[in-house]
């Protein structure tokens, strides 16, 4: 059977964001190592909060009551071996969008309570997530040191789902990428070789990673181009 890849973009922009751009080409490059990969664009989707109801754990074990369009994410989730999340920083932390499918997602567990490997306490599972994740994520500011919350985040959350984190991709500075579209090619290139360097090998060189991560501008550059936004925005606003 082939590999399965479930791609999440939790971007309230959808497909006319830098995350979406960034996930097109990690899912591109998978594809050409022969996985088989699915995006979803969250935004698009009715999607309740979770009601913390525990129907899923007392009533109707690994099944939601509530009945909306995370009914296609779960079809997804348990039929994949790869979940890449995707998501901008908004104050410091991940969308509203993708935290509600993954608090939805607890479904996934039973009410019964074990030990892990690491000595930490889990619930079992009704149901498995996807054995690998990955993290693709974009930030407006220029400082890597932005993204740290959300990476431990996804790290504790792979944990609690009893997951492998394989990697995470993030770029920085979508402020001034948005005014420079075309710097973002050749991060769009190194996560396509990426992908597919995951897909042949389930590993990626950790020099390839890291070149990924590197900032695309420097402090000044990202503050010239910064004025461009802020003079697009004063324009907007007549001042």
């Amino acid at each position: 059977m082939k590999t399965k890849a479930l791609f999440l973009n939790g971007s309230a922009r959808g497909d006319r964001g830098v995350t979406s751009r960034l996930l097109n080409s990690l899912s591109a490059g998978m594809s050409r190592a022969d996985i088989e990969t699915v995006i979803i664009n969250i935004s698009k989707l009715n999607i309740s909060p979770c009601l913390a109801c525990l129907h899923c754990m007392h009533k109707e074990p690994g099944v939601c009551v509530k009945k909306d369009d995370m009914s296609e994410i779960y079809e997804h989730l348990k039929n994949s071996d790869i979940l890449v999340f995707g998501t901008p920083i908004y104050l410091d932390g991940i969308t509203s969008q993708l935290k509600t499918v993954i608090d939805r997602s607890v479904c996934c567990m039973e009410p019964f309570i074990t030990i892990d490997e690491n000595g930490f306490t889990r619930h079992t599972f009704s149901w498995r997530m996807p054995g690998e994740f990955f993290l693709v994520s974009t930030s407006g500011f220029p400082e890597p040191e932005t993204f740290k919350p959300t990476i431990d985040y996804f790290k504790a959350l792979s944990k609690n789902m009893n997951s492998n984190f394989a990697a995470e991709f993030c770029i920085p500075g979508s402020i001034a990428i948005q005014m420079k579209p075309d710097v973002l090619d050749q991060k769009l290139k190194l996560l396509e070789s990426a992908g597919f360097e995951y897909g042949k090998n389930r590993c990626i060189d950790i020099e390839l990673v890291e070149k990924i991560n590197e900032p695309i501008f420097s402090r000044d550059e990202y503050l010239e181009l910064a004025k461009v936004y802020e003079d697009w925005c004063r324009k907007r606003l007549f001042l």
